[in-house]
């Protein structure tokens, strides 16, 4: 997939939105944006899930921080430091957020039920 441009107002959900209802095309498009968007110089670059921050979009590590963060923020959820160093291309972030974005709905699930049995 490339990226043609920024999409982020197309696609941002209201504030408050519960990260357990994020689709895959969803944490996808927004991590393209998020990512074209901080790193502004891609606009002739075709990002791909196979594109490295550092090597192949040019992202130094205050980016690849700011990166995380954005991502945190947008998807509601926390990236470990240990886990952010994994994150190494596009599709590591997507692939990470998805799974994190899924164990939050699994937790939230758990306590709605314990909140009914009660």
């Amino acid at each position: 997939m490339s990226n043609t441009g920024d999409n982020s107002s197309q696609n941002k959900m209201s504030a408050g939105h519960a990260a357990d209802s994020f689709t895959e095309e969803y944490i996808t498009q927004t991590v393209y944006d998020i990512t074209q968007s901080h790193l502004g110089k891609l606009k002739n670059v075709e990002v791909t899930k196979s594109s490295r921050f550092i090597e192949d979009l040019g992202a130094d590590s205050l980016d690849t921080v700011e990166l995380v963060m954005n991502f945190e923020e947008e998807f509601e959820i926390d990236i470990s430091e240990d886990n952010a160093k994994s994150i190494l291309t596009i599709g590591d972030a997507i692939d990470f957020i998805k799974k994190a974005c899924e164990e939050k709905r699994e937790k939230s699930g758990e306590i709605a039920e314990e909140i009914v049995e009660k």
